[in-house]
């Protein structure tokens, strides 16, 4: 396989080798291993919106990346049709994610 950047909305990951959002299984120590293994983008568990609005520890807790990875990615569900955008500003106010 031939390693090559990715451009996704203006953020460049070093390589298109990345990681599935795997619930139970992303959390920061495996993600923390994909980065040491190659990984130029790993992604969070999914994460609910409505865990966010609630300000569920939990679920803010799925948001925190490690310094170790440079482009993050945060999955997040939500079965609110009305203002995705609001989530995703809650999403950027409480983690490091790019993607």
């Amino acid at each position: 396989m031939k390693l090559k950047s990715v451009d996704v909305g203006g953020v460049v990951i070093k390589n298109n080798i990345a990681s599935a959002p795997m619930a139970g299984f992303s959390d920061a120590a495996f993600r923390t291993l994909c980065v040491k293994l190659g990984a130029g983008l790993c992604v969070t568990e999914m994460v609910s919106a409505k865990g966010l609005i609630y300000k569920n520890e939990h679920t803010q807790d799925l948001l925190v990346l490690n310094s170790s990875e440079n482009n993050g990615g945060c999955y997040e569900r939500s079965t609110f049709r009305k203002r995705p955008r609001d989530y995703a500003r809650r999403v950027r106010k409480r983690s490091a994610c790019s993607v």
